[in-house]
């Protein structure tokens, strides 16, 4: 699995989308999607690090696993920065499958 930020991971998934406008320009026209809203009565995903059917969202044990932070900082910490910067985890197959570059990840 490997980091990155959900804006980079939208730049390259063709799933991707910001029309018609929701979710703050965060939209995803993937079947799998999980979390949707209705739109003139179509249904649309929106795009979450917990709603992506490639990834995963990051937690403090995550960033630990790939040394980005110091052992002591603290999970709740960790957590929040999770949060802030919206990081999710993508196998490395999807790297290659979306052409990602290797310089998008943390």
């Amino acid at each position: 699995m490997e980091l990155i930020e959900q804006n980079d991971f939208m730049y390259y998934c063709g799933y991707a989308e910001c029309e018609p406008y929701r979710n703050g320009g965060y939209g995803c026209s993937h079947t799998d999607c999980t979390d949707n809203e209705m739109i003139d009565n179509v249904e649309y995903g929106k795009c979450y690090p917990w709603s992506c059917p490639f990834a995963t969202q990051a937690d403090a044990e995550d960033l630990r696993n790939i040394s980005i932070y110091a052992d002591e900082t603290g999970d709740e910490e960790l957590n929040l920065i999770c949060d802030e910067n919206n990081y999710i985890l993508i196998e490395k197959s999807l790297i290659e499958n979306l052409n990602i570059p290797y310089t998008a990840f943390k």
